[in-house]
């Protein structure tokens, strides 16, 4: 009887740390995504504005600023992430500036875009 405890509870040690490796691993494969895609994104941003800016520099200024806050959102949750595998906490304060960069973005981008746009009609406006 108490070697099928100890049994039961090697092997109940055994799994809870295998699942623990296996979430940390996630997590580090998660962070090397995000991180990837804040440099893909940061560049790709700065590329489309290269490429637009004699379009109209307005509109290329908008969809820049548009890009990099969306980039700054990346980071965030790549933030969250490298401190979650430094302290085992998840803070909630991250998701909070991401909310509200988020919000700032959505903001900033539709203003911006009615005001830029020369037919303003009922569909346009209530697109946002």
């Amino acid at each position: 009887m108490d070697s099928q405890k100890h049994l039961n509870n090697f092997l109940g040690n055994t799994a809870a740390e295998f699942m623990v490796k296996c979430d940390k691993f996630i997590y580090l494969i998660t962070g090397i995504s995000f991180l990837i895609l804040g440099f893909v994104a940061f560049f790709y941003s700065w590329a489309v504005f290269a490429i637009q800016i004699h379009k109209g520099v307005l509109h290329s200024i908008l969809t820049l600023i548009n890009d990099l806050l969306l980039v700054m959102i990346i980071m965030e949750i790549l933030r969250t992430i490298i401190n979650y595998m430094k302290s085992q906490e998840i803070l909630l304060e991250p998701f909070l500036y991401i909310g509200i960069i988020a919000a700032t973005r959505k903001m900033l981008t539709a203003g911006a875009e009615l005001s830029f746009m020369a037919m303003n009609n009922d569909q346009v406006f209530y697109r946002y």
